[in-house]
């Protein structure tokens, strides 16, 4: 028990002697003595810089501080309600992304037909046609199929990718 007891005194005498000589080596450094003692030198001694507590207040007037344009009320009063808003006009709705993909067309007895798919869904639509309730097929041609958004009334054009012959 001794011996661990010993063993704890050294460890923390020697963990005290290196923080008092790495602060005084911080020291040396802010005070501008740089580099090594000769041997056989000795450091002078440390000064006090100022003269106690009237340097520190010496140090705080050096220190900017903003000051405020006279008559500028100190504590004025801050409202934490959000700003007026401005007379926003209520935009007008538009119909979203088609959700259509062409994937091709064919000639039928019933006329031009393309084949749409929707993602799970794949769709043989001829012009006139009402495809999932949302939209109506207005017309198809080489080059686009016309599709109206029923609930807006707003044509949308799904191109084919195909050129005029």
């Amino acid at each position: 028990m001794k011996r661990k007891q010993l063993l704890l005194v050294v460890a923390l005498a020697s963990t005290l002697f290196a923080s008092w000589w790495a602060a005084g080596l911080d020291d040396e450094s802010a005070s501008g003595t740089e580099g090594h003692l000769k041997r056989g030198e000795r450091a002078a001694p440390r000064r006090a810089r100022g003269n106690g507590p009237q340097s520190d207040l010496a140090m705080l007037d050096s220190v900017p501080t903003p000051i405020k344009a006279e008559g500028a009320p100190l504590f004025a009063v801050h409202s934490f309600q959000p700003p007026p808003a401005a007379d926003l006009k209520p935009q007008k709705p538009t119909a979203p992304p088609l959700p259509f993909r062409y994937l091709g067309g064919i000639e039928d007895n019933d006329g031009q037909a393309v084949f749409l798919t929707d993602g799970g869904r794949t769709y043989v639509a001829h012009s006139g046609d009402t495809l999932d309730g949302r939209y109506r097929v207005a017309e198809i041609t080489p080059q686009q199929v016309t599709l109206v958004f029923l609930p807006l009334a707003q044509q949308q054009i799904l191109a084919t990718g195909r050129t005029q012959p």
